[in-house]
């Protein structure tokens, strides 16, 4: 009777320590996480409709960054583009495009 009474209090003593080793685990995994997403940062988002929107996302390491146009929508995610961060040409063709286009749609 007393060797089942050992087992029980072994087994209610494991039982009560899983949250404990859970709330480790995913600390854990939770700063190893935070280090991948310090490559991310969300650099615009564009609303077209509802839960529509276009996103230009920096990513990569420090070294070599890139640059992702996102189609979010509730059916999914689409790249749409992808440029290296650094290529300074590209983005200065795409602002002198954005600032000749006039509101009627029509490019001086």
């Amino acid at each position: 009777m007393s060797e089942q009474l050992v087992y029980v209090g072994l087994f209610l003593a494991v039982f009560a320590s899983l949250p404990l080793i859970l709330k480790k685990v995913l600390q854990k995994m939770s700063s190893d996480h935070s280090t991948l997403f310090n490559f991310s940062k969300v650099v615009s988002a564009v609303g077209l409709g509802p839960n529509q929107r276009v996103v230009t996302v920096e990513v990569g390491p420090e070294n070599r960054r890139l640059l992702l146009v996102l189609g979010v929508s509730a059916q999914g995610i689409v790249c749409l583009h992808k440029f290296e961060a650094d290529s300074s040409s590209h983005l200065s063709n795409l602002e002198h495009k954005a600032q000749t286009v006039q509101p009627s749609g029509k490019v001086l």
